[in-house]
């Protein structure tokens, strides 16, 4: 009755989009680095694309998608059903996205707490940022930003009709992350921490 059918593959088509484009690039360039050697052109081109979409490439991708896609698949979870094959796909899709989602914080936490080398840090690098990986907390940093838009995504689409629990399912985590900015200066630079 709010004019939102919550099918996930029309809410969140764009985001998939984005992702299917990147898998697109990667498998071929993959492949063509299995078959090829990497010192002929075609090589060093895949190489590049590999490099930039393999770990690092792919959790910021998932990194920055990740509050519209939680929104799509609550609201698919919302409207589970499977009438015809779209709705059985979008269903299905809206689960598994949302059990990933809901993964991601603790696999951002186990990939930060046991990687520690310059090599892992590097393939891992949309998850350290500039954060201060001598700190704990700091070093954790991009779980507790996830962990903020989990909040907020889940508080509007559940308080849909009650706003003022909706309104403070969003505030209420930016006002924690902005005391914690405040606080614990998570950036190695101060300018990030300004920008934050």
């Amino acid at each position: 009755d709010n004019g939102m059918e919550g099918l996930f593959l029309k809410s969140a088509s764009g985001f998939l989009l984005m992702i299917i484009l990147a898998i697109i690039f990667y498998v071929p360039a993959k492949l063509i680095l299995l078959c090829n050697p990497r010192g002929k052109f075609l090589g060093r081109i895949a190489q590049k694309i590999v490099n930039t979409y393999e770990w690092a490439g792919f959790f910021r991708i998932w990194i920055c998608s990740y509050f519209e896609l939680m929104i799509a698949s609550v609201l698919q979870l919302y409207t589970l059903k499977a009438t015809d094959a779209i709705t059985a796909i979008s269903s299905t899709l809206g689960i598994l996205i949302f059990l990933a989602n809901f993964a991601l914080p603790f696999i951002i936490y186990k990939i930060v707490k046991t990687q520690n080398s310059n090599q892992d840090k590097e393939k891992y690098e949309s998850l350290f940022e500039d954060y201060d990986v001598n700190h704990v907390l700091k070093k954790n940093f991009t779980v507790i930003i996830i962990i903020k838009r989990l909040l907020q995504s889940i508080g509007i689409v559940v308080f849909y009709y009650i706003p003022i629990l909706q309104v403070l399912s969003t505030w209420l985590p930016n006002f924690i992350l902005f005391v914690m900015l405040i606080v614990f200066k998570p950036h190695m630079r101060t300018s990030l921490n300004f920008i934050d």
